[in-house]
C-alpha cells in the first residue's frame, strides 16, 4: 500500500512501536493490548486482519498464525496524542488471550475492608493445550510475553507474587485480629501451641501422600503445609524476604558445606 500518510500521525516510541488496544466490535469488550509497529500496522491494512510486534521474539507476528484465532478488522481509531491505536475486531472463535479467555483483562480488583486482591471474572472458554495443539502451551506463554523472561523465570516470578500476596493478606489479618470470621487470625491470636500443632498434621499430610505417589494431593498438603509455615513467619515476625535472603545464602555454598556450618556452630 503506497499511500501511508496516515501513519505520519502515529507518535512510535523510541522503539519504533506504538501501543494497540483491540476491542470487540460488537459488545466492545476490550480484548488485548500489544504493539506493532509501522510495518505491522500496515500489513494489518492490507490484510484487513491484525498484526503486531513481538517485543520478547523481536519479529512481526499475525495475531491467530498458531491458535487460528484471527482478528478481522472492522475500524481502527487513534487517540489524541496519538500514541495509541484502538482496534474494533471481529475475534475469530471469540478467544484472543493465549490463556483460554474471550479478553487478557479476565482479573479484576476486588476490594473489601480486609481483602484486596485480583478475582477471575470470567472462566476460560478453552485450555491452552487445546488452542495450541502443536506447540508446547508454556512456550507460547512465554514466546507471547511482552518480557524478556524464560518461561521458568516467569513462573519463579508469578510463584514468588503469590507468597507476598499471600504474605500480605495474612499481616491484614493479624492486624484486624477478627478471630470469629479469620481462621487466620484465629491461628494467630491463639496459644502458639495450636498452630504448632497444625504445621505437624500438615507436614506428615504431605507425607503421607508422598507415600501413596499422589501427585495432586502431594501439590494440595504442601500448600496447606506453606500457608500455615507462612502464618508462623508472621507471628514470630520473620518476612518473606529474611527467607528468600536466607535461601540466596545457602546458593553459595553446596549442601555438605552448609550442613558442616551448622554443626560448627
Amino acid at each position: 500500500m503506497s499511500n501511508a500518510k496516515w501513519l505520519d500521525a502515529v507518535k512510535f516510541n523510541a522503539d519504533g512501536l506504538v501501543s494497540v488496544i483491540a476491542v470487540d466490535w460488537q459488545d466492545k469488550t476490550v480484548l488485548m493490548q500489544a504493539f506493532a509497529n509501522r510495518e505491522a500496522l500496515l500489513k494489518s491494512l492490507a490484510h484487513g486482519q491484525m498484526f503486531y510486534y513481538s517485543r520478547s521474539r523481536q519479529k512481526l507476528w499475525k495475531k491467530g498464525e498458531e491458535s487460528g484465532h484471527f482478528q478481522n478488522i472492522k475500524a481502527m481509531y487513534l487517540d489524541c496524542d496519538g500514541d495509541c491505536v484502538l482496534a474494533e475486531v471481529e475475534q475469530v472463535g471469540n478467544i484472543a488471550c493465549h490463556t483460554g479467555h474471550k479478553s487478557c483483562f479476565y482479573r479484576k480488583l476486588h476490594i473489601a475492608s480486609d481483602f484486596i486482591d485480583w478475582q477471575e471474572t470470567e472462566k476460560a472458554l478453552k485450555k491452552p493445550s487445546e488452542i495450541y495443539r502443536h506447540t508446547d502451551a508454556h512456550t507460547v506463554s512465554a514466546n507471547m510475553s511482552t518480557t524478556n523472561a524464560s518461561s521458568s523465570e516467569e513462573n519463579k516470578e508469578n510463584f514468588l507474587s503469590v507468597l507476598h500476596k499471600l504474605e500480605k493478606i495474612i499481616a491484614i489479618r493479624k492486624k484486624l485480629g477478627d478471630t470469629e470470621k479469620s481462621y487466620t487470625a484465629k491461628l494467630l491470636g491463639e496459644n502458639i501451641d495450636k498452630l504448632l500443632k497444625k504445621i505437624g498434621e500438615e507436614a506428615t499430610e504431605t507425607v503421607i501422600a508422598a507415600c501413596h505417589g499422589e501427585k495432586s494431593e502431594i501439590i494440595y498438603e504442601s500448600c496447606d503445609l506453606l500457608y500455615h509455615l507462612m502464618v508462623l513467619w508472621s507471628r514470630e515476625n520473620i518476612s518473606l524476604a529474611e527467607i528468600e535472603n536466607e535461601l540466596a545464602r545457602r546458593f553459595q555454598m553446596s549442601g555438605l558445606e552448609e550442613k558442616a556450618s551448622r554443626n560448627n556452630k
